[in-house]
């Protein structure tokens, strides 16, 4: 056998310490610094090292997806994957794809919150959100108008029902009729888990869930997530006995705040992670808050 001996070469890291007023600026200063860096170089490795990433993860995720937003992210269509990967994973309920099936899904309530209900307007994930989103862009102005804190999904049909008003919405009064028939069967007595659940993922689907549009890898990796979520609440059907509709929501509510979202392999341009991760890896650039 030989042996060959590998001789690394070292280069003399420029350093720099910068003072900022507080730490909110600071991640804001380090995503458009990446930002920079990126456009400047194409061959760019950067780090972001964030001592605290896990209790500052969504706000990370946050500042980096506003400092690297472009019309393209903004809009309805399919975005290209974010050039950064933030290392560690929230809470399955913080993603958008996740947090958007718990919003379709609190509509079970008799009535829900007039802005809970223009979020749900704008969603990418629902049934017709491309081809209605002018007339549903045209409805939330009317609700925030009328300034009505809370609405029936009768009368949510009722608004996009109108054919001669610029709020006219087929698809999305047609899929809340069928969400409305879903409900009714088992609305006021109480069942066990697997047959909620079965409920739940039946209107989901209903309203189109997770949406028409292509998923990127984030999406995919929560939709996985979603299943893997499902798969336990099923299995805590032999644990927790009958219960309401609405025990029922709060459970699978609880269980998506305290899962994590699956992991992917990532070889994104720039990489933020806690000191541990970052250890024994090596960056172009690099930056520790």
């Amino acid at each position: 056998n030989e042996t060959t001996h590998y001789s690394p070469t070292l280069c003399a890291p420029k350093i720099a310490r910068v003072g900022i007023q507080d730490t909110g600026s600071e991640l804001v200063a380090a995503a458009q610094w990446a930002k920079q860096m990126v456009e400047d170089q194409d061959d760019a490795k950067i780090g972001i090292i964030i001592p605290d990433l896990h209790g500052r993860f969504v706000q990370t995720q946050r500042v980096f997806s506003r400092v690297f937003s472009t019309a393209e992210t903004q809009s309805l269509q399919p975005a290209a994957s974010w050039p950064f990967h933030v290392s560690v994973s929230g809470p399955a309920s913080h993603h958008p794809l996740i947090h958007a099936a718990q919003q379709f899904l609190s509509l079970n309530s008799y009535t829900t919150p007039t802005l809970e209900i223009c979020s749900i307007l704008r969603s990418p994930y629902l049934v017709g959100a491309v081809e209605e989103e002018t007339s549903r862009g045209n409805l939330e102005r009317l609700l925030r108008r009328k300034n009505i804190p809370f609405l029936s999904n009768a009368d949510l049909r009722y608004y996009c029902n109108q054919e001669t008003w610029d709020t006219w919405s087929p698809k999305m009064a047609d899929c809340l009729m069928t969400f409305d028939q879903l409900i009714k069967p088992g609305a006021g007595r109480q069942q066990d888990l697997t047959t909620w659940g079965n409920t739940f993922e039946e209107q989901l689907a209903v309203l189109g869930w997770p949406g028409e549009r292509s998923l990127n890898d984030s999406d995919i990796r929560a939709l996985e997530t979603w299943s893997e979520l499902f798969a336990s609440y099923y299995q805590l059907t032999a644990i927790i006995g009958d219960v309401t509709r609405d025990e029922a929501l709060a459970i699978l509510s609880r269980l998506a705040e305290s899962t994590s979202l699956k992991r992917i392999a990532q070889d994104a341009a720039i990489q933020i992670l806690t000191p541990i991760e970052a250890d024994g890896m090596q960056f172009s650039h690099c930056w520790m808050t």
